[in-house]
C-alpha cells in the first residue's frame, strides 16, 4: 500500500504540477499544448510545433538521414498531447506523416560548417489532429515582428539536460535571452570546431542561469507568450553555457502559409 502511495505521489509531481529543477521548469500536462515530439524508427529524435489540424513545424535536419536525403514516411511518428516520452495517457495520440515539406533553400550541414539555411520543415499528417485543452495549435507571428536583443523567450524540451546526455521522461520549459548574432558567432568561432553560419534569418539565445544550454531539442519552437518566433536548429554539448541557434519564423511566413493553403492569412 505504501509503495502505491509513493508511486502516485511521483506521478502527480511530474504530471499535475510545475516544479523547479536544475535545468528548467517541469510543466504540467496542460502546459505547452502545441508542442509535439517526433519518434524516428521508434526512438525519440526531435521536437515540433502544431500549426493547425494537419501540419507540424520542425527542423529540416530532423527528417534527413545523415543530412543527405529525407527519411521515409514510415519512419516518422508524431506524438501529441503528452508531457512524457516514456508513458502513455488518455490525452496522447500518435499520428503518421503523409508528406514532408522541406523548404527549397535548405542546405544540409557538413562536419565543419552548420549552414542552417532554410532549416525548416512542415510535416503534413495523414489524419486530422483532435484538439483539446491538452492539444492546441500555436500562433504565428506577424510579417514584420522583430525579436530584439535581451528579450526573454521560452522553449519546451524533452531532450538532454546534463553532461551525460540524460533524456528526461518529462517535458521542461527552458527560459532563454536573445543575444546579437555577432556575440553568438564569436562564441562558436572561439570555442568550437563547428562554426554555425549565422545570418539575419538566424536568431541566437542563451539559457538563463540554472537552465540547460542543451535542453532545446532540434525542431522545437522558441515561444513568445503563445506565438512561435523561431525553430531550434543547433546547440552545444551539454554543460557548456553556449548560445542556441534558431531559424526565425517571420522570414518564412509566406512559405508556411503556402503549405498551410492560405496566402491571405
Amino acid at each position: 500500500m505504501n509503495i502505491l502511495i509513493i508511486i502516485f505521489s511521483l506521478f502527480s509531481l511530474f504530471v499535475g504540477t510545475k516544479q523547479e529543477i536544475k535545468h528548467g521548469d517541469i510543466v504540467a500536462a496542460r502546459e505547452i499544448p502545441y508542442q509535439v515530439y517526433l519518434r524516428i524508427n521508434t526512438i525519440y529524435s526531435c521536437g515540433g510545433t502544431i500549426l493547425d489540424e494537419l501540419h507540424i513545424l520542425t527542423s529540416a535536419s530532423c527528417v534527413h538521414k545523415n543530412d543527405i536525403y529525407p527519411l521515409d514516411l514510415s519512419e516518422i511518428e508524431v506524438l501529441v498531447g503528452t508531457n512524457s516520452t516514456n508513458s502513455k495517457n488518455d490525452f496522447m495520440d500518435i499520428y503518421r506523416v503523409h508528406k514532408i515539406n522541406i523548404h527549397n533553400d535548405f542546405v544540409p550541414s557538413n562536419k565543419t560548417t552548420k549552414s542552417f539555411l532554410a532549416d525548416i520543415c512542415i510535416l503534413t499528417l495523414s489524419r486530422y489532429i483532435t484538439f483539446s485543452e491538452f492539444v492546441k495549435p500555436i500562433k504565428l507571428p506577424n510579417d514584420y515582428d522583430i525579436i530584439n536583443t535581451n528579450h526573454i523567450l521560452t522553449v519546451g524540451s524533452f531532450g538532454p539536460v546534463d553532461y551525460e546526455r540524460f533524456v528526461p521522461s518529462y517535458r521542461i520549459r527552458v527560459s532563454q535571452v536573445v543575444i546579437n548574432n555577432i556575440e553568438c558567432l564569436g562564441f562558436w568561432y572561439k570555442y568550437t570546431l563547428v562554426t554555425p553560419d549565422i545570418m539575419d534569418e538566424r536568431l541566437c539565445a542563451r539559457p538563463l542561469p540554472g537552465h540547460s544550454a542543451c535542453s532545446a531539442d532540434n525542431g522545437n519552437g522558441l515561444i513568445d507568450n503563445d506565438t512561435i518566433v523561431a525553430v531550434h536548429v543547433f546547440s552545444s554539448r551539454c554543460g557548456v553555457n553556449a548560445p542556441n541557434v534558431y531559424v526565425e519564423i517571420h522570414y518564412y511566413l509566406q512559405w508556411i502559409r503556402y503549405i498551410l493553403g492560405s496566402l491571405l492569412h
